[in-house]
């Protein structure tokens, strides 16, 4: 019996091995995920033993925030007192492109001189270091997040109201203790990755900052005109940001708080439940209407500082500008617009454990939860042990469509052949045992 259970094992195993070997489909696929972490492990052999980030370690009780535990033997990485906001909302878990990007955009941002910090909003958790009902693909998120000791802030919003409070919360950032008055403190977008390094420098710290500023016109509010700035990116000291939201030093950092700006600057119909918010209207846009006008009133009505504006130039990624396909076994990274390949070898610094961990934990998602995205370019990529080489492919609508279809069914045929390679493994060990 022992001898016909290993034949058995020995011959699935052989099969399956020649299939993945020989199959052109997996082997297209798993590429560049597999140069990805090649190059990678080429280039960071033991970055992290070199490197020690600040962690900050505070219950931020008066706020009713909660930020996760630091380790005692770091050393504060903040020298710079340049902070990036960001927020991602973890109630939302289908959208999974904003859980894999952020250990990516820490990382970015510190190699510009940002520290980020991230608003961790839920309405199911107490304690980012107790995580009791969240799946995997954020768990491992925000575990690998804390070892690169980054400040999490956790923000308590009330059920189905998560992703309205996610959209406002960055606005009271003037509220957050463990930053300082002179800190100066820039917003952005959790799947937006900086890359140009010249085009974040802060040329006056005093004034309000804004990157992209041209980009919007102008709107009516207040029964009057302003110009509308974008989210991402706005930059001002931390004395600013109270100044210009007009924070009160017992506010509280949640939904009421959220709701209450709104119907300030707007009226009820703008508080909206989490179905409710469509995109494009006025509370999805509610954010950068509240904080243009409130700037411009800040600046030119009350005197309080003056006003930095930069042209965009195109030095970042996002999902407009480029591909992430999470799959059920492999998270391969599609970059395009990059602007030369010393700037994408510094990109993938760091990102060891993210091709490691996070691969391996999107491989058990459901099918139902996998986002696709069907209209944007389809980029090649190639990558060596030295350079990476991005190249943009021009493609018809139909042909795009056909192609994201291909690789979504090829990730689902690795799903199946991963979980059957366990079992074989599982087999190999079970009939090892019992040979004794």
């Amino acid at each position: 019996m022992k001898i016909f259970l290993k034949i058995l094992v020995g011959l699935i195993s052989f099969v399956f091995i020649i299939y993945i070997f020989f199959n052109p489909q997996i082997k297209a696929f798993t590429r560049p995920y597999l140069q990805l972490k090649n190059i990678v492990d080429f280039s960071i052999t033991n970055s992290y033993s070199s490197k020690n980030h600040h962690h900050h370690q505070s219950t931020v009780n008066n706020l009713g925030l909660q930020t996760s535990n630091s380790s005692n033997n770091t050393v504060n990485y903040n020298v710079s007192e340049n902070y990036v906001l960001l927020a991602t909302n973890i109630d939302e878990e289908n959208k999974l492109f904003y859980f894999f990007y952020l250990p990516i955009v820490v990382e970015s941002w510190r190699r510009l001189g940002f520290e980020p910090v991230i608003l961790v909003i839920s309405s199911k958790e107490d304690n980012l270091d107790d995580l009791k009902n969240v799946k995997n693909a954020t768990r491992i998120t925000l575990k690998y997040l804390k070892k690169l000791n980054t400040s999490l802030v956790l923000v308590k919003s009330e059920k189905k109201f998560g992703v309205m409070t996610s959209m406002i919360s960055r606005l009271f950032v003037g509220a957050i203790d463990f930053l300082k008055d002179e800190d100066f403190i820039i917003t952005s977008d959790s799947d937006l990755i900086p890359i140009k390094k010249s085009y974040y420098e802060i040329n006056d710290r005093e004034a309000v900052c804004v990157w992209n500023a041209f980009c919007c016109g102008q709107f009516k509010h207040l029964n009057r005109t302003f110009n509308m700035y974008p989210m991402g990116h706005i930059g001002m000291k931390k004395k600013h940001w109270r100044g210009v939201i007009e924070l009160n030093s017992t506010l509280e950092i949640n939904t009421k708080a959220v709701a209450d700006l709104l119907r300030a600057s707007f009226d009820q119909s703008v508080v909206k439940e989490d179905k409710q918010i469509a995109r494009g209207d006025r509370t999805w846009y509610a954010d950068q209407v509240i904080l243009s006008s409130k700037i411009e009133i800040y600046v030119n009505d009350k005197s309080k500082a003056k006003i930095s504006k930069k042209n965009y130039q195109g030095t970042r990624l996002d999902r407009i500008h480029s591909i992430i396909i999470i799959s059920q076994s492999y998270a391969a990274i599609i970059f395009d617009k990059l602007d030369d390949n010393k700037q994408q070898i510094l990109l993938l610094d760091d990102l060891k454990n993210i091709i490691e961990l996070q691969a391996n934990e999107f491989t058990n998602l459901d099918e139902t939860t996998i986002e696709t995205e069907t209209n944007t370019e389809v980029v090649s990529t190639a990558i060596t042990a030295t350079t990476i080489q991005i190249t943009s492919a021009q493609t018809t609508s139909q042909a795009k469509t056909q192609s994201t279809k291909n690789q979504t069914n090829t990730a689902f045929k690795l799903k199946y052949f991963s979980c059957l390679f366990e079992i074989v493994f599982s087999l190999i060990l079970f009939t090892y045992n019992m040979s004794g």
